[in-house]
């Protein structure tokens, strides 16, 4: 991976959503996804990364979790409950 966030972020997406990898199944329901995300934290550090460091979190949705109205909140939630141990 190259050195800046921009390089990182491009492999990262590579390989989250590459045919059959982790963001093969809705986060939020487990259906198959049909589009894949990322969650990159305004303060990475509150989501469990390294002072200095960057936390970014690949999944993927379906189509009609991706319709919620309250799908950023939502995923979030799921996203805390893994940074913070929990099965969310």
């Amino acid at each position: 991976m190259g050195g800046n966030l921009g390089d990182c972020t491009s492999a990262l997406l590579d390989a989250l959503f590459a045919s059959g990898g982790p963001t093969s199944k809705c986060v939020l329901c487990s259906a198959p996804s049909e589009l894949g995300a990322l969650f990159i934290p305004n303060d990475a550090q509150l989501w469990g990364a390294p002072a200095g460091k960057h936390r970014m979190v690949g999944y993927g949705l379906c189509a009609a979790c991706y319709a919620r109205p309250d799908l950023s909140d939502v995923v979030e939630e799921r996203i805390f409950g893994w940074v913070a141990g929990g099965a969310a």
